[in-house]
């Protein structure tokens, strides 16, 4: 008795798994939009170090700084209690507008694997939890739209 339950152990059934045509075509769209994204000329190379992390005002934000920002977002749950959360946004700042003004803005953009997200923030605006500066880029302008086209010229950093 104890022979045959250690051959049953023993031999195993393997299943055969065969992928669907569904599969192999989403594996081939996200490699097609991993190339795209690599192909995107990306304005901004930026490698972050945790030591170049400093927290600044709103007040100090100009164009060229490449930033991380956090802001408060409140939702009514389901049951209708309300709950909180921080959201992060990282982008370069490529405008800023309207001096210090209580309608004051600043426009921050960012390309994550192809897809190009603008957002644009008031300065004092209660939400914003903190805003980190990782890094400075040399500007000339004060308003960078040139790096909304194809073909614009790489900024360089401030060392």
């Amino acid at each position: 008795m104890s022979e045959e339950i250690k051959k049953e152990e023993t031999t195993e059934v393997v299943e055969n798994t065969e992928t669907t045509n569904d599969e192999v075509v989403d594996v081939e769209i996200e490699n097609e939009i991993e190339q795209e994204a690599a192909k995107v000329n990306d304005v901004v190379d930026v490698k972050i170090d945790e030591k170049s992390k400093k927290n600044i005002k709103a007040d100090d934000i100009k164009a060229g700084m490449y930033l991380k920002i956090y802001q408060r977002i409140t939702e009514k749950g389901p049951k209708g209690e309300d709950k909180s959360r921080l959201q992060m946004f990282e982008g370069l700042c490529i405008a800023r507008k309207h001096g210090s003004q209580n309608g004051a803005t600043f426009t921050v953009r960012k390309v994550s694997k192809g897809h190009i997200i603008e957002k644009i923030y008031p300065i004092y605006l209660p939400t914003l939890e903190k805003i980190e500066l990782y890094k400075t880029f040399r500007t000339v302008k004060s308003k960078l739209y040139f790096v909304r086209k194809p073909d614009a010229r790489k900024l360089k950093a401030i060392k």
